[in-house]
């Protein structure tokens, strides 16, 4: 929970959204989302969790919103929503450019701005099909691409090629 990771641009977009918000980690902005949690009726705030509740959580989210404003060079979070099946909703920028495929395995918004944040959450809130297929796709494309024998075979693959 840091600055770069959006958490004001999330928190903001959320005053105008009556759906419920599940924050999970810690940080230096841990007490500005414990304080958004107790002046909005839709944000809950977990705290940090061990990685297999993170999925837990992840698997019964219509939509995992990732609002970095930093070129986050991988971006592991979208790929553990992908890999229980759930689409997301990640700032067009860094790695979640190329990680997440727009209307495919979830959506993309402007970084830093709210209003696209809450335009594109509401495509999601207002569509259950829509989370659904994104959703089917998601988890297609971890498939594919980004089980650990995936990683492995293209690990052995570049030792190959040296």
């Amino acid at each position: 929970l840091a600055v770069e990771k959006g958490v004001h641009t999330l928190l903001a977009a959320w005053r105008q959204i009556d759906y419920p918000l599940v924050i999970i980690g810690e940080g230096p902005l841990e007490d500005e989302v414990i304080e958004a949690s107790r002046n909005n009726k839709n944000i809950y705030y977990k705290g940090a969790l061990p990685r297999e509740a993170v999925l837990a959580e992840f698997s019964k989210c219509r939509f995992v919103v990732v609002p970095s404003i930093y070129h986050e060079p991988f971006g592991l979070v979208n790929i553990e929503a992908m890999s229980v099946g759930t689409p997301v909703l990640g700032a067009a920028i860094g790695a979640m450019e190329t990680l997440i495929e727009p209307e495919k395995t979830g959506l993309l918004f402007m970084p830093n701005n709210e209003e696209d944040l809450r335009q594109k959450a509401y495509r999601f809130i207002n569509d259950d099909q829509l989370s659904s297929q994104m959703g089917e796709h998601a988890r297609e494309y971890y498939l594919q691409k980004f089980t650990p024998q995936k990683n492995y075979e293209k690990l052995i693959q570049i030792y190959k090629d040296c």
